[in-house]
């Protein structure tokens, strides 16, 4: 009827419309609610209700169906872990999806539909919505499993039982359930009773579960929160700024493996993301009107030392502001990405640039940038008398220049090719997750350049403590380092916050 057409016409529009907007808003969040994803099934939902639109002639069939599939495989091969998604960009499978579905005519060979009839490709259909229930928890769990290595053929045997498991749940669970006469002609009243049974039962066991885990997430709660607190001598970085004896050195990790990964700065709200390229600055510490102001500056890199240096505003008087964007560093070079993202890291490096020209000013600024983001040349009507041909190292080195402030540049730290949180749940021992200084530090980082060649900045570069004798662990007297393969813990920062303090009331005093 035109009640339910226009009904999923309606549902498709301001579906997709959320889609696009909370994409831009809140990022990874849209990904997961119901709401940004309706669209999808409402336009699955006009290709059934609209059957006049298919294509009749086998050229158009051809034309729509060989479209759809080229938009399916594109976008697997285009779209990357820096495509905002869902958002508008998940219109290009969804789309090529439709076609493909709508252009099903299969009666001569080179038809689209007569392809995709192939007993692998029906398979994979057939088994498409087990496999997509599946493959994820195999993915997040298959890491933390203890010996399970982290190589290319572990993968493939995760795809083999993914699949596997698919058919069997199909076969097994699916199908049954479907083909069920009984609750085929159930009446609703007892369908709700044993859909409501079945909620309660999914309830009881997360029940279960947290009963079991709760004990042990709240021992882990605790110590961490008294490590915080009341840091214990040699902790962290502590161990390189007091006279420790290695026996002395803490045993053990903090935060743990169930924590790590969760350790992060408590206010995300400075941090903007994705294509946003809206300054977001954040103010704490003293409001006095003669209090040195301090100014944090960078990507996710600098954005991993914001709960230290609020610490250290509020204990030291400074009034500290913050511009923060996810992997769009402090330069004055363009990012080498195009697109989107590179548009609205231009956009933010811009109007940083016009705030700090036209802003209050600050006594110092403290920077740090993943340092392998790869950056196009500045583009100025005339380069500045900067020697050197690395648009890297010249965009940090404008920026900093031209901010008319001390600059203290935070050399970046180690980088995994794996996360070693998973490494360490699954061996916990710190020195089998080790990894080699040369596979983990940027030789050649832009920022030691960068800093070579701007008079008002200066280096801190603490690589000597985080890799000893030619290797790097990801815990370092008892402290956990990292949270991810290049991202620190909030707990392993605070042990910093004597080096950061001293540096920065060197600035101060300039």
């Amino acid at each position: 009827s035109r009640a339910i057409l226009w009904t999923v016409v309606i549902v498709a529009v301001v579906s997709y419309g959320l889609s696009i907007l909370l994409t831009q808003l809140t990022g990874p969040p849209a990904y997961f609610t119901t709401h940004t994803r309706m669209w999808e099934f409402a336009v699955g939902g006009l290709v059934a209700l609209l059957p006049a639109l298919r294509p009749s002639s086998r050229w158009m069939n051809a034309l729509l169906g060989w479209a759809g599939v080229l938009l399916v495989l594109g976008s697997g091969w285009f779209l990357d872990r820096q495509t905002p998604f869902p958002g508008w960009v998940a219109l290009l499978p969804v789309a090529g999806t439709a076609l493909a579905i709508a252009a099903a005519r299969s009666d001569a060979w080179w038809l689209p539909g007569r392809v995709l009839a192939v007993a692998p490709a029906r398979f994979l259909g057939d088994v498409s919505y087990s496999l997509y229930l599946w493959h994820w928890p195999l993915i997040i769990v298959a890491p933390y499993i203890p010996g399970w290595p982290l190589e290319w053929w572990n993968r493939v045997l995760l795809l083999v039982a993914a699949i596997l498991l698919a058919w069997l749940t199909k076969r097994l669970v699916e199908d049954p359930a479907r083909g069920w006469r009984r609750l085929a002609a159930a009446r609703p009243r007892r369908t709700a009773v044993a859909s409501i049974a079945a909620m309660a039962v999914v309830a009881a066991s997360i029940g279960g579960v947290w009963a079991v885990q709760a004990p042990r997430y709240d021992a882990e709660a605790t110590t961490l929160a008294a490590v915080q607190a009341d840091p214990p001598a040699c902790f962290g970085a502590g161990a390189f700024l007091e006279d420790c004896d290695p026996a002395e050195l803490p045993d053990g990790m903090v935060p743990g493996v169930g924590f790590a990964e969760a350790d992060t700065p408590s206010h995300p709200e400075c941090l903007s993301q994705l294509n946003d390229p809206t300054l977001r600055p954040c103010t704490f510490g003293s409001n006095a009107p003669d209090a040195p102001r301090v100014a944090l500056i960078g990507d996710s890199h600098a954005y991993q030392y914001l709960d230290t240096m609020i610490a250290l505003a509020e204990a030291e008087g400074w009034s500290l502001t913050t511009y923060l964007k996810g992997a769009c560093p402090w330069s004055a070079a363009p990012l080498a990405e195009g697109g989107a993202f590179g548009e609205g890291c231009a956009l933010f490096q811009q109007r940083l640039a016009d705030e700090l020209v036209s802003g209050e000013g600050f006594d110092a600024i403290v920077t740090a940038a993943l340092t392998t983001t790869a950056y196009s040349m500045p583009d100025v009507d005339e380069l500045p008398s900067i020697p050197t041909d690395d648009p890297a190292a010249l965009g940090y080195s404008m920026a900093w220049g031209s901010a008319s402030a001390p600059v203290i540049a935070l050399r970046d730290n180690p980088h995994f090719p794996d996360n070693p949180v998973k490494c360490l749940a699954q061996t916990g021992s710190a020195d089998d997750c080790a990894i080699a200084i040369e596979d983990a530090v940027l030789a050649d980082d832009p920022f030691l350049e960068a800093a070579a060649l701007t008079p008002a900045a200066t280096l801190i570069d603490l690589t000597d403590w985080y890799c000893a004798e030619g290797w790097c662990p990801p815990v370092i007297a008892g402290a956990t380092v990292y949270r991810d393969k290049d991202h620190l813990t909030a707990t392993w920062v605070s042990t910093l916050a004597p080096v950061l303090r001293e540096h920065i009331e060197t600035a101060l005093q300039r």
